[in-house]
């Protein structure tokens, strides 16, 4: 979340709907992305994304939170994604010549007929896919965004989306042969998704469309949430100083303050925006801020109670993702993971660090490479609870490790195969919630819920979540 974000939206709330603009610019990409993998038409992917931006706008006195604005705003676009399914369910497609814009009724018809089948082909494959690769090949090519951006706007880490991208692609190739097609697959799919991306007039149609739209404003004594920082402050400063907001404002024109800085206008934008990088502040007085936001002075910041600090320790000896760790006594075991390249890289290792000696020391190795596993510390031994191995067979094994003799021992499996899983400790005993159970993960996320007995080495089935899911955290 950016904190010019929070600055956006209160100047909304206190009747400036222009401003909103600028959240509509800085994120109609990876929406429309986003509901283009869901409802696999680019026409109907431009209606829902501008609808999502204009309820977002109208609701935007609900948003509790203002540092959630950017997943409030992916909960809105899958919400009326869902309501659209359901409509269409209800009504039968009917196409007629105004469903088409007039560039398209322009084209000669051979080039039409042409683009619709390249089209065609593409909505097919990407339809054949699980809907979590299909999303993050919409968001990738179409959306723009890198895998820490899409990470964000699903939350999921971002080596979760490298390794979806990954299969996504292999998946899309692996269906279409020879592995030539494939490749030219992704070729068109990058081509097409150039020619469907949004108009440029967008973000100012919704700027004039939300200009009739009434919200209601915050109470006159409303400031910005109490601990934004100085930096949060300087740019609301520096807002309220501007001359009004205009789509129309000249490109080139600088807007801005005389504080300190380097300034530079963004011309890639539909609206013009001064971007300004801070090189020096001094301080800023609490009377200062009075502006357009009132007489009042704004607050000055929270400082900050008990704050630490991070220190660079030790590097892990081997680079990898998606391990499972646990702690006994003053040892932080790493166990297993991914370190890149496919399923070759799906480790056993282990590696324990002493907090105290700021050291690492390799151990024992699993019997059973694995990557996204479970784990918990029972009575000071190590459990490991299922796990990935891309294409082999994923794991219901259960193994425990003995840091006093250095030793893995099998135990008996769990009843269900599982990874992306959690381990909880309740009285000694083990609680395994949810996870997957086939590559697909995101298809096949699970409600399951078994209880380990370390005593008994055993597994008892208890009541299913009422939701499924994976990636998640229990305690």
């Amino acid at each position: 979340m950016r904190i010019e974000d929070q600055c956006i939206i209160y100047k909304c709330l206190n009747g400036e709907p222009e401003a909103f603009g600028f959240l509509v610019d800085r994120y109609k990409e990876s929406v429309y992305a986003f509901v283009y993998s869901k409802v696999a038409n680019f026409h109907d992917a431009q209606d829902l994304t501008q609808e999502i931006f204009i309820n977002a706008y109208r609701k935007l006195r609900t948003l509790r939170s203002w540092d959630t604005f950017y997943s409030w705003l992916y909960a809105i676009a899958s919400n009326l994604c869902k309501n659209f399914h359901r409509s269409k369910s209800r009504s039968p497609d009917i196409d007629s010549v105004e469903d088409y814009d007039e560039p398209t009724l322009e084209k000669p018809s051979l080039d039409a007929y042409r683009q619709q089948l390249q089209h065609e082909s593409l909505y097919e494959a990407l339809q054949s896919l699980p809907e979590i690769y299909r999303q993050v090949l919409s968001l990738y090519y179409l959306g723009g965004m890198k895998s820490k951006e899409i990470s964000r706007f699903l939350g999921v880490s971002p080596q979760t989306i490298d390794m979806r991208l990954s299969r996504a692609r292999a998946k899309l190739k692996a269906a279409l042969s020879p592995d030539s097609i494939g490749e030219e697959m992704i070729t068109m799919m990058t081509t097409t998704f150039d020619e469907i991306r949004l108009q440029p007039g967008f973000t100012f149609h919704i700027v004039e469309a939300i200009k009739r739209t009434k919200i209601q404003a915050p109470p006159s004594k409303m400031t910005l949430p109490f601990g934004v920082s100085v930096a949060a402050g300087l740019i609301v400063l520096m807002l309220s100083f501007t001359v009004p907001y205009s789509p129309l404002y000249p490109i080139g024109q600088l807007i801005g303050s005389a504080l300190p800085s380097q300034t530079q206008v963004k011309e890639d934008s539909v609206i013009p925006v001064d971007t300004i990088e801070i090189t020096k502040i001094v301080s800023l007085s609490p009377e200062m801020a009075d502006g357009d936001f009132g007489k009042k002075p704004m607050p000055e910041p929270t400082p900050m109670v008990g704050a630490g600090k991070w220190e660079r320790k030790a590097d892990m000896p081997t680079a990898r993702e998606n391990q499972s760790t646990a702690v006994v006594d003053s040892t932080i075991y790493v166990i297993g993971g991914w370190t890149g390249g496919g399923e070759a890289g799906v480790v056993s290792t282990v590696e324990a660090y002493n907090t105290d000696t700021d050291k690492w020391t390799k151990k024992a190795p699993m019997q059973f490479s694995r990557t996204v596993p479970a784990t918990a510390v029972v009575n000071g031994k190590i459990y490991v609870f299922g796990g990935d191995h891309f294409h082999r067979p994923k794991h219901s094994t259960i193994e425990m490790y003995d840091p006093q003799k250095e030793t893995w021992t099998r135990k008996a499996d769990m009843l269900s195969v599982r990874f992306t899983l959690t381990a909880s400790l309740l009285d000694n005993k083990v609680y395994l919630i949810g996870g997957s159970n086939s590559l697909d993960e995101g298809s096949n996320f699970t409600k399951i819920v078994e209880v380990y007995d370390p005593v008994a080495d055993a597994s008892n089935r208890k009541a299913d979540m009422p939701t499924t899911r994976g990636y998640h955290t229990a305690n």
